[in-house]
C-alpha cells in the first residue's frame, strides 16, 4: 500500500490517474484545495485525509472536505510509517 502525499490540486489529478484501490492518499499545503474533486472520485473518503493545520489556514470548510478526516502531524507520521512506497505529488 501506498501513501500519495498531495500538494496541489493538479497533483491529486495525476495521482488519481495512478493509485491503487488500497492506497491512502493525504492532503498538504495547497492539496487541500482537491478535497471536493476527492470526495467526487472513486476513492473512498475513508482512504483520504487532510492535514486539520492547511485546512485551517485555507478556510477549508466541513462542506467542502466532506467525509475527509482531519490529522495532525503525529498522525501523519504515523502513516509514513504503515506505507510504502511514500509518493509526493506536487503541479
Amino acid at each position: 500500500m501506498s501513501l500519495h502525499l498531495i500538494f496541489s490540486p493538479t497533483g491529486a489529478k495525476a495521482c488519481l490517474d495512478r493509485c491503487s484501490p488500497d492506497d491512502r492518499l493525504v492532503l498538504l499545503g495547497d492539496g487541500v484545495y482537491a478535497a471536493n474533486q476527492l470526495t467526487q472520485s472513486p476513492v473512498s473518503a475513508a482512504a483520504i485525509d487532510m492535514m486539520a493545520s492547511d485546512a485551517e489556514a485555507r478556510g477549508i470548510t466541513k462542506s467542502e472536505r466532506g467525509d475527509i478526516r482531519r490529522i495532525d502531524y503525529k498522525q501523519l507520521v504515523g502513516l509514513t510509517e504503515e506505507h510504502s512506497p511514500i509518493v509526493s505529488w506536487h503541479d
